[in-house]
C-alpha cells in the first residue's frame, strides 16, 4: 500500500490545521474509543497520563511529515513496542480509525470535508499497514 500524490498533498496542505487542533481530535478521539469500544479501556491502564498529548504530537508529526517518513520511523518503532505490549492486535485498527475520522468531524466540523476526511482515512489505513507490519516482525 502506499499513498496517493493527491492524498500527502492534502495531508500537507491540512497540517497547520490539524497542528491547531491536535489536541482535541485525540481527547475527542480517546473519549469515541472509550465510548463506543469500553473493551479497550484496560488496554490503557498502564497508558501515560499524558497519553492523548503524545497521540496529539504524533498526528501532527505525521501530517508535517507524511512525505518523509523516515522521519517518523523512530516514533512508529516505539508505537510499534507498545502495542505488542498493551496486546494490540489487527482488528483493533479498524475501531482507531473509525473514531479518529469521527474526532475529525466532531473538532473541525465544517472544516472536516469530505475530501481531506478521505486523505485522512488513505492515511491512517497507510500508517496502521506499517505498524501492523511492524508489530509482526519476529523480535531479535
Amino acid at each position: 500500500m502506499s499513498l496517493t500524490k493527491e492524498t500527502i498533498a492534502m495531508i500537507k496542505q491540512s497540517s497547520g490545521l490539524i497542528e491547531l487542533n491536535a489536541s482535541k481530535i485525540s481527547e475527542n478521539m480517546y473519549t469515541l474509543l472509550f465510548d463506543l469500544y469500553p473493551q479497550h479501556i484496560e488496554m490503557f491502564d498502564n497508558a501515560p497520563s499524558n497519553q492523548h498529548e503524545l497521540l496529539a504530537e504524533t498526528i501532527s508529526l505525521y501530517a508535517v511529515n507524511i512525505d518523509n517518513l523516515a522521519i517518523l520511523k523512530p516514533v512508529l518503532e516505539k508505537i510499534s513496542r507498545t502495542h505488542e505490549n498493551m496486546g494490540v492486535q489487527e482488528k483493533h485498527y479498524a475501531h482507531v480509525l473509525e473514531v479518529m475520522l469521527l474526532a475529525f468531524k466532531n473538532v473541525l466540523k465544517d472544516k472536516a470535508t469530505v475530501p481531506l476526511l478521505k486523505a485522512w482515512e488513505e492515511a491512517i489505513l497507510f500508517v496502521s499497514s506499517i505498524l501492523i507490519k511492524m508489530e509482526k516482525e519476529p523480535k531479535n
